[in-house]
């Protein structure tokens, strides 16, 4: 699969600069191989039969059994209209657990409703609510709405910050950014690239209102993925900025000026995923005084319309979709390795990064630099128009 990324990219792109060329492969080829770790891993737990996650279920179980006494463990799953956010959603609700549905589409939110009520076991419910990431005015009414539902015998136990899109062509939310809105708050979220909207700024947002709502042993599991590794460079805050910056950046395939900037895809894609592992400790930190766990967590490299959509830009559609059906892992055992970060004690799983149950280490700026973790806490409080605090 890296061969195919790497042939692909250099080949995929004519006119690319070479430049580029050679930064979108060291990119790629640090993605590829710690993708050719993952797909070990799927290739294994096939064998296995899925008995690698066994220990992690019981762990699993063993959390949703402390509820007892009050009404079950309450659960917010964004994303969770199709992929690894609807298997945890089924999953979830098979187990007992009442799950809030976030969606941006209501069409296939409701057909996502109905396949999760229809694996709902014990008397678990589930309910869908509107939630785009990439508006703030809809985080804050979905946060409203989630807080409505919790209370002193129903507080929120389980948070997975699940949705996000792929690579995709820049694109810019509605509105300016919140702290620079002519001299005027703008809107939450407003004038952000899209990525770091949709997979880092509005779960930023969204955590941040929720985490009233917690209760005392919740979990907060941030999505991660393997290709955070690299994705902040030196100047990684102010090439944010300009793939902010209201006219859209030159595509890497288009001319460009000595020193102009290039929007990459897939290194915004980076960035936002090493926001969202950087989140885990930087929140846990800030939130020392409360039992609550916040870890980030990377599923695996799963067979989703998402990941096809990413690779058919480097292998044909006719070669891949047998590819990604051999080597990548189900939605539903996806799902089962990231729950398997609840099997974990609070000590172990606290701001950790974790595959497959376990801790690993995180992109090595996240470990050794505390001051770039609350650089983009502060950059982040800004964009969704919160003082740079816990709550």
């Amino acid at each position: 699969m890296a061969l195919f990324l790497l042939v692909g990219g250099a080949v995929g792109g004519p006119g690319l600069a070479l430049r580029e060329v050679a930064r979108e492969a060291r990119a790629l080829t640090l993605g590829g191989i710690l993708g050719a770790r993952d797909v070990f891993a799927n290739l294994r737990l096939r064998a296995e039969r899925g008995r690698a996650f066994s220990a992690a279920d019981a762990g699993e179980a063993a959390w949703r059994r402390a509820a007892r006494g009050r009404r079950g463990r309450l659960a917010v799953v964004t994303g969770a209209n199709a992929g690894v956010g609807l298997a945890l959603a089924q999953l979830l609700t098979a187990r007992g657990v009442h799950v809030i549905l976030g969606c941006r589409s209501p069409e296939r939110g409701r057909a996502a409703l109905a396949a999760v009520r229809a694996a709902a076991r014990g008397g678990a419910r589930a309910e869908l609510l509107a939630l785009d990431l990439c508006d703030g005015r809809s985080v804050h009414a979905f946060s409203r709405a989630v807080r409505a539902r919790c209370g002193h015998h129903r507080p929120l136990d389980l948070v997975v910050a699940n949705a996000g899109v792929m690579a995709t062509p820049w694109a810019r939310t509605p509105g300016a950014p919140a702290a620079v809105a002519g001299g005027a708050p703008g809107p939450p979220l407003g004038g952000l690239e899209s990525q770091w909207a949709a997979n880092f700024a509005g779960h930023f947002l969204l955590v941040r209102l929720l985490w009233p709502a917690l209760g005392a042993d919740a979990r907060v599991l941030l999505l991660s993925s393997v290709a955070h590794h690299g994705g902040f460079r030196p100047d990684e805050l102010r090439r944010l900025a300009a793939d902010c910056a209201p006219r859209a950046p030159r595509a890497p395939t288009a001319p460009a000026a000595r020193g102009a900037h290039r929007y990459s895809p897939y290194a915004a894609y980076k960035r936002s995923k090493w926001a969202m592992a950087a989140l885990a400790p930087e929140l846990q930190r800030r939130a020392a005084t409360g039992a609550q766990v916040v870890c980030a967590v990377h599923p695996g490299l799963v067979d989703t319309a998402l990941a096809f959509g990413f690779f058919r830009r480097f292998v044909p559609a006719p070669l891949l979709r047998p590819l990604q059906s051999a080597l990548l892992r189900t939605p539903a055992d996806a799902a089962r390795a990231v729950l398997a970060a609840l099997a974990l004690p609070p000590e172990t799983a606290a701001g950790a990064y974790v595959v497959d149950g376990r801790v690993e280490r995180a992109d090595r700026v996240i470990v050794r630099s505390a001051a770039a973790r609350a650089a983009v806490w502060d950059v982040a409080s800004a964009h969704v128009g919160l003082p740079a605090g816990t709550g």
